[in-house]
């Protein structure tokens, strides 16, 4: 059997991403959310889950120092001094993150989209993106508001009973003992809920499904396929850090960075700002052709298939995850 991930979803992520130019614009402002995200999933989430107690030493430790109420009475006494100025500062940054969040979550719709028609043998012109965006634009964004509330809602169930014990006692080595029980249960659960996201982003814009069913239906499809989903998401995290790492060091030598002048600067970060777009638009592809794959169950695991040729096991034939047909849109 030829090589799933080689044949059948990077070759054709790399194509659809090479074909269909207009999916960089969208991915360029995706990236904003996006890009990395397997890393962070894998990785970074694992890294700030593990600093919990060092960040909390210096929390305290700032507290202690006043840091914190120097800050606070700073902002008091600008917002009492212009409040005019400090309203104008903070409708301006308003509307900076509403419309920054508004092209990414359209922007995820597109190339989701942009990539199902690349499979179906047809193109996404910028205008249809917007389209597609604008048209599944509150389901995509509950779903990611969802994850992100879950997210962030147990890390709170992390750092505030490790900071309970560290204030009272100042023992780093029980903030220690808990934060290891915790992330052996928590860490899981994130990376669980990002591939679920994934999915469930993908049955709103592919399948029509509204939020709940869209959510059970990532669910499923992650729950029977949880180990090619993680495959997937290794191979994207080393071709991310592969590409950047390369782009980078080529660009730093090409601009004899850092003693750039200012037009210099713009473009080191103009072509970068390109390179991100590429790989989110890929990453994206790759993602959404798994999911397609997914939806009959032709999508074997790369390391399930090696285990069961040194074990001389047989396949069974499996049944294609089908999720809860829609009841409304």
């Amino acid at each position: 059997m030829a090589s799933f991930f080689r044949s059948d979803v990077l070759s054709r992520a790399w194509e659809a991403t090479w074909r269909h130019k207009s999916l960089w614009f969208f991915g360029l402002f995706a990236a904003i959310l996006s890009f990395g995200e397997e890393y962070d999933v894998l990785i970074r989430n694992g890294d700030i889950l593990d600093s919990i107690p060092r960040r909390l030493e210096q929390f305290k430790l700032a507290t202690d120092q006043g840091v914190f109420s120097g800050f606070a009475d700073s902002v008091r006494n600008f917002l009492q001094v212009n409040p005019a100025g400090s309203l104008s500062i903070l409708a301006t940054w308003a509307i900076v993150v509403l419309a920054l969040a508004w092209l990414v979550i359209v922007s995820q719709g597109a190339l989701i989209e942009g990539a199902r028609r690349h499979d179906a043998g047809k193109s996404l012109n910028v205008l249809e993106g917007f389209d597609v965006g604008m048209s599944n634009f509150w389901p995509i964004f509950l779903v990611n508001v969802i994850a992100k509330i879950v997210v962030y809602g147990l890390l709170v169930v992390v750092v505030v009973p490790l900071a309970l014990v560290f204030f009272k006692t100042g023992s780093t080595a029980a903030a220690l003992t808990i934060m290891l029980w915790t992330f052996i249960i928590l860490f899981p659960v994130i990376v669980i809920i990002a591939f679920v996201t994934k999915f469930a982003n993908a049955y709103i814009v592919i399948k029509k499904y509204p939020v709940r069913q869209a959510i059970a239906g990532g669910w499923a499809l992650f729950a029977r396929h949880w180990l090619v989903t993680f495959e997937l998401a290794l191979l994207l995290v080393l071709i991310n850090f592969l590409v950047v790492f390369a782009a980078v060091s080529t660009l730093v030598n090409a601009f004899n960075f850092p003693d750039l002048a200012t037009w210099e600067y713009l473009g080191f970060f103009v072509v970068l700002g390109f390179v991100f777009a590429w790989l989110t638009t890929f990453q994206f592809s790759a993602w959404t052709f798994l999911f397609l794959k997914l939806q009959n169950d032709e999508a074997p695991s790369k390391l399930r298939r090696i285990i069961h040729y040194i074990l001389d096991i047989r396949e069974r034939p499996s049944k294609p995850v089908v999720a809860a047909r829609p009841t409304r849109r």
